[in-house]
């Protein structure tokens, strides 16, 4: 009888002690669930203007978050302010701006300071700058690429969209290009000239410009390509 006895209090403190760890693991499986961190959703709007520039980017939520934070995930901002400067490889030009939404509601940059939580939303869009009537708002957009030889050469902007504009005047408006005094040709992209061996190349929605291409009327959303190639 001794023996049986003694074997019922082992089993019985070998089952409280198995019982207790399930219940210690239980729990600490239960914290780390409590503990993971949301996220929030800020979503880039191209919209009509720069269509490919649009997806959601999920942000991991780290205490004291802010609405600027989660812009500096997609966004480079002005040196010494708010102002944000570029979108992946996009700028804006001086017609377009960029603008921002917090739950459905526009706000400045003097609430980019807010702290988020897994409740909140943001949305970056773009808008002109001046109010358009008549005619949906788009944009075109002009892509510089440098190629191998000058990969300095590089970056994407948006320009509104107006009837009549042309090559030329959006050319004409980029400080970073220079044309020829006859305004015929490219001359030269933040001072670089090509070299003998090697040319300015323009293309429109992938199709090459020959001369006097520069006066080709542009329709909404058309891309414009400005590559340094090899001369054949």
């Amino acid at each position: 009888m001794k023996v049986r006895y003694s074997f019922t209090i082992s089993a019985i403190i070998l089952l409280l002690f198995i019982f207790t760890g399930c219940s210690s693991v239980d729990k600490g499986t239960s914290l780390a669930e409590d503990q993971t961190p949301g996220t929030v959703e800020l979503r880039v709007e191209g919209g009509s203007y720069i269509p490919a520039l649009t997806q959601p980017v999920q942000i991991r939520i780290n205490e004291g978050l802010t609405v600027h934070d989660a812009i500096d995930r997609v966004a480079e901002f002005n040196e010494g302010s708010n102002a944000i400067a570029s979108v992946g490889s996009y700028v804006l030009d001086e017609s377009l701006e960029w603008r921002l939404k917090l739950n459905d509601e526009d706000i400045g940059s003097d609430a980019w300071g807010h702290s988020l939580d897994s409740k909140d939303s943001l949305i970056l869009y773009i808008q002109p700058i001046a109010k358009i009537e008549n005619m949906e708002p788009s944009a075109v957009t002009l892509t510089i690429y440098g190629g191998v030889s000058q990969p300095d050469l590089r970056g994407s902007i948006a320009s509104l969209y107006f009837p009549n504009l042309t090559v030329r005047d959006i050319l004409e408006k980029n400080e970073r290009i220079q044309l020829t005094d006859n305004k015929r040709y490219v001359h030269s992209i933040d001072g670089y000239v090509p070299l003998i061996t090697e040319r300015w190349k323009i293309e429109v929605n992938n199709k090459e410009l020959m001369d006097n291409g520069l006066d080709m009327v542009l329709s909404p959303r058309d891309e414009i390509r400005l590559e340094l190639a090899e001369r054949q």
